[in-house]
């Protein structure tokens, strides 16, 4: 659903959010439709997509769905709430993470 996207981007203050990778902005947002249980305009649900992943959107959502399921939800509030306030979050992490999230989704194929 569109309208919780949306709301989604004015809860994380995306005018500081802007200053920041948009395709993080655009998955935290798909990301918290997909938990709060609403499905895309399309119907369908994030998955792995490597080629798309720094798009944003439902690919982005799958990592960090993904993310979520590894390490907590808790990691996920944090990079939000520091995307939100313009804070700087690990990028050395977030690289680990993502070659974390590649080698887990490529095993599972």
């Amino acid at each position: 659903m569109v309208c919780v996207h949306e709301i989604a981007h004015a809860v994380m203050n995306i005018q500081v959010a802007l200053e920041t990778e948009d395709w993080l902005i655009e998955g935290l947002a798909d990301y918290a439709r997909e938990v709060l249980g609403y499905q895309s305009i399309t119907g369908s649900s994030p998955d792995y997509d490597p080629e798309r992943l720094f798009e944003g959107y439902e690919p982005t959502a799958h990592f960090f769905l993904w993310l979520r399921s590894k390490y907590g939800e808790g990691v996920i509030k944090d990079m939000s709430k520091r995307i939100s306030e313009g804070k700087p979050f690990d990028v050395e992490q977030l690289k680990r993470w993502l070659h974390e999230y590649k080698a887990d989704n490529e095993r599972k194929n």
